[in-house]
C-alpha cells in the first residue's frame, strides 16, 4: 500500500470546497454547530462533500508559545544556507531549542545561590564531607546541611533536565569531580578544577559533535570520560616512574 502524503498549504490556492470542509470542523471543535448536517449548511455544503474530504483536510494551527513542533528541512551544503535558515526562525519568534529565557534565568539565579551558599558555609560543608561526628561535636547543624544539599542537587539536575537531559546531567555532575580528584584530595581545589575541566569537557565535546556531525550530548560524555581516561593512565605512569 503506497504511503500518504501531505502538504502544507496555503488555502488561496486550495479550491473552495476545501476551505469550507475545514470551517465545517473548525464550528464542530469550538461547538458553533452541534451536527455535521448543522455545521455543512452553514458553510454551505453538502454533508457528503464533508464526509468525502474530512479526513484529507487538516487545518494547520499556528503553534502558542511553549508548544514544540518537529520540522524536516533537505538543506543544500551550501555556506550560510543553515545560518539563514535559523534566521527565519528567529525572525518569527520559534526557538529551535527546548529552553527558553525564563529556564536560563532560573539556572543563573540557581548558580548564584549556589556560589553564595558555599561561600558562606564552605567549612561546615567540608566537616561535614569529611567526617560526620567531628561537624556534629562543632554543633553544627549536620542534618540541615545535608538535606539542603540534597535540595540544590535534586534542583541542579531538575534545572538541567530540558536543557541537556539526565545522561549528560548525571556525566557532568560526577565524571569532573573524578577527575579533579585523581590530582587533589582538597575540597576547594577540586571545586575549581572540576569547572575547569567540564567546561574543557563541554568544548572539546562540541568541537567533535561539529566536525564529525555527532550528537553533542554524547560528545561531551565521550571527551569527558577520555580526559579522565589520560589523567588516570598518566598519573599510574607517573607513579611507576616514581
Amino acid at each position: 500500500m503506497e504511503k500518504k502524503k501531505y502538504f502544507i498549504v496555503s488555502a488561496d490556492a486550495l479550491p473552495e470546497v476545501f476551505v469550507k470542509v475545514a470551517e465545517a470542523k473548525r464550528m464542530l471543535q469550538v461547538g458553533e454547530a452541534s451536527t455535521v448536517g448543522q455545521a455543512a449548511a452553514m458553510v454551505g455544503i453538502s454533508r457528503s462533500a464533508f464526509y468525502k474530504y474530512k479526513d484529507a483536510v487538516q487545518p494547520f494551527q499556528n503553534m502558542k508559545a511553549g508548544h514544540i513542533i518537529t520540522l524536516y528541512a533537505l538543506l543544500r551544503d551550501n555556506p550560510g544556507v543553515l545560518s539563514n535558515y535559523l534566521t527565519i526562525f528567529a525572525a518569527s519568534g520559534a526557538n529551535i531549542l527546548t529552553i527558553n529565557q525564563i529556564d536560563l534565568w532560573m539556572l543563573g539565579i540557581l548558580a548564584l545561590i549556589l556560589t553564595g551558599f558555599f561561600y558562606l558555609f564552605i567549612r561546615p560543608i567540608v566537616y561535614i564531607a569529611f567526617d560526620r561526628e567531628f561537624a556534629r561535636s562543632q554543633k553544627i547543624p549536620v542534618e540541615i546541611f545535608e538535606y539542603v544539599l540534597m535540595m540544590f542537587i535534586a534542583l541542579t539536575i531538575v534545572a538541567c533536565l530540558r536543557m541537556v537531559g539526565i545522561v549528560l546531567a548525571i556525566s557532568l555532575l560526577t565524571i569532573p569531580q573524578m577527575t579533579a580528584n585523581l590530582f587533589t584530595y582538597s575540597f576547594k581545589k577540586i571545586i575549581w578544577l572540576s569547572i575547569g575541566i567540564g567546561f574543557l569537557g563541554c568544548l572539546g565535546g562540541l568541537f567533535i559533535s561539529y566536525h564529525w556531525k555527532v550528537p553533542s550530548g554524547a560528545s561531551i560524555i565521550f571527551f569527558s570520560i577520555l580526559i579522565y581516561a589520560v589523567c588516570k593512565i598518566g598519573k599510574s605512569c607517573c607513579r611507576k616512574k616514581s
